[in-house]
This record gives C-alpha cells, structure tokens and sequence, in this order.
C-alpha cells in the first residue's frame, strides 16, 4: 500500500487559486498539509472563501491579490508569504486567461499581449521572485498548467497556443537550470477540465452541460479539477520526487487530441457513433 501524500510542513502559493482549477488545487495542497497563498486577480470574496475552507481543514492560508503580470505586485505577494508562513517551497502558476474563436491576421496586439503577459510573462515573475527563497529550503516543487491544446493547435487559438508553448519551453529550461537546488519542476497539461473558463465551449460545440459532454471523453467524463489537484499533490510529495522536467498530458488520449473541442457540428454525430 502506498503511504498517505503528505505535505506537511510546507508552504504554496497557487495563483489563480480562488475558483475552478486553482481553487481545486488548493484544497488539495492544503488537505495534503500545506499552508496555501491563494492568490488572486479580481474576486476577492472567492477567494477569501477558499481560504475559509482551508482553515476550517486545519492550516493556514492567506488571500493576495495579485496581477501576475506586474512583477512589482507578485514581488509582494511573496514577501506576505514569507512573512506570514516563513518561506515558499510549492508554486503553481496557474492564472490564465482564453481568447476564442481569432485567426491569425485576426489577432489584437493588445490582446495577444495580455496572454503572453499572462500566461508566460506572469509564470516568469513568480518564479523569479520565489527562487531566492525557495532555493534556501531542502526542497522545491514549481508545477506550471499549461494545456494539451500544445500538441493539436487547434485552429482559433493562436495566443493561446503560443503562449502555452512557450511556458512548456520555460518550465523544461528552468528544470534543468534548478536540478542542482533541489527544485523540481513539472508542467501539468489538461484536457478540456470542467471550470469556468472552459464553460464558453459548450454554446460552441452545441451542449448545454458538462455532462452532455461526459461521453465523448476518456473513461466517459470530463477532467475534473481535482484530477489536476490530485497530480499536483503527488508530484510535490515524497513519492513524486523524482520527477522533473515533464510535461504530463491529462487527457487520458495518449497524446491524442480527444475531446470535442472545436469540432465542427456534424462531427459531433462522427464521434458519438464511434466513426
């Protein structure tokens, strides 16, 4: 039998951490032991109830707003992490925002920054303000979300894509750099996972639920975001110690593109009849 993960002892700050995934995510961390940072953009009554929910299990949290895209702004977020747990040795960047439906010569500069900013930008921020700290503990775990989307590129999506790729190429180059400091780094890619964000893809693909889109999946339902949090706590334990530098696919797929994505409507009768 496999020994209950623990993560006792330890401190993380998860951005984005107030709904959907992130919030998933952090109540795993902290059922796990952690004390959590839940960080957060905008929705600070979210927030502060993930926070609720992470004392009521018995560790501490606390709720920091934070763009991750102003550096300034994340360099205090860890200092108020420090300050109130004594170090970071778990960060998950997980913030994000999704445009849809643009082509390329389509693209808004404006928006096509703001998801770099986001997604690679911001990942690069936390990072770079926590490694100093973290690089003092015994061990560090640094998991960034990105998206299954980098192996299909599917049409529509450019900023997106782009800016996935281009964390998937910072978290590889990061772990080979922080090996010796013993900090681990992971990325987790999902498939389409029931959360906020992905909501805007049922009206796209004709549902009008979640559970309409259950049987087109792997194993007959949607990643859930307790199957990303579950993931993350076991890279961050004992027993995930050795591993680093991976891109880990939750799809179920084996790489395969296997959710409905963007396909069009009359596919959708293609993949319920198994054609």
């Amino acid at each position: 039998m496999l020994p209950e993960l623990s993560l006792e002892g330890r401190t993380a700050i998860v951005t984005g951490g107030s709904r959907s995934i992130g919030r998933g995510i952090a109540l795993a961390l902290a059922r796990a032991g952690a004390d959590v940072v839940v960080n957060y953009k905008t929705n600070r009554d979210a927030a502060e109830q993930v926070v609720k929910e992470i004392e009521a299990s018995g560790r501490r949290a606390l709720a920091f707003q934070a763009d991750v895209a102003d550096y300034d702004r994340v360099k205090e977020m860890t200092t108020a992490a420090v300050d109130a747990f004594g170090k970071v040795d778990i960060l998950v960047c997980n913030a994000g925002i999704l445009h849809r439906n643009v082509e390329v010569f389509e693209v808004d500069l404006d928006a096509f920054h703001q998801m770099i900013d986001t997604h690679i930008m911001g990942a690069f921020h936390c990072i770079q303000a926590v490694l100093p700290v973290m690089r003092r503990q015994p061990r560090g775990d640094i998991h960034l979300l990105s998206s299954t989307h980098t192996i299909g590129l599917p049409r529509g999506l450019l900023s997106y894509n782009v800016a996935k790729a281009g964390l998937e190429a910072l978290a590889q180059c990061l772990a080979k750099e922080e090996r010796g400091n013993d900090i681990r780094v992971n990325v987790i890619a999902p498939t389409t996972t029931e959360s906020d964000m992905a909501s805007g893809l049922l009206q796209r693909v004709g549902l009008s639920s979640f559970r309409e889109m259950d049987q087109y999946m792997p194993f007959g339902r949607v990643v859930q975001p307790r199957d990303i949090a579950n993931l993350c706590v076991y890279l961050a334990s004992e027993e995930g110690s050795h591993i680093s530098g991976q891109v880990i696919a939750v799809d179920a797929s084996q790489g395969k593109k296997a959710t409905i994505d963007f396909l069009p409507q009359q596919d959708q009768q293609r993949q319920r009849s198994g054609i």
